[in-house]
């Protein structure tokens, strides 16, 4: 567990630069915000009943960004910019990064926060980097 931490606190500075770099900014723009919010947290998802909401809407507040990987249950969806959600099916060896409401602060709503929600019909775990 210590050395994937340490690796995936390593894939975040190097994907916290590379976001600055993709808004024209200094590679270190973001640094001072980092701070030590990196955390690890397993999560198993309820199946939802029928027509539910399963883990309701939401965006991600404790910190930058969040790096998710999930395990072949899917129901993870995310609310696109014309209010329609789409599924994020996994893919194996994959992350998926959210925007927390951090990163949306900082930089004054051009990187707005993800919001999504998990719909699950089957019992589902995930392990989410803050």
């Amino acid at each position: 567990m210590e050395e994937y931490i340490h690796n995936i606190d390593e894939l975040a500075q190097s994907f916290v630069h590379l976001v600055a770099e993709c808004l024209s900014l200094p590679t270190d723009t973001f640094d001072e915000f980092k701070g030590k919010m990196s955390r690890l947290k397993f999560v198993r998802y309820p199946p939802s009943a029928p027509k539910s909401q399963g883990v309701g809407p939401h965006k991600d507040s404790a910190g930058l960004f969040t790096f998710l990987s999930q395990d072949d249950s899917g129901g993870l969806q995310v609310l696109n910019k014309n209010g329609e959600w789409i599924d994020v099916p996994p893919v194996d060896g994959s992350l998926v990064i959210n925007i927390q409401q951090g990163f949306e602060a900082i930089t004054g709503g051009i990187c707005a926060a993800t919001t999504h929600r998990v719909i699950v019909s089957r019992i589902h775990t995930t392990r989410s980097f803050e």
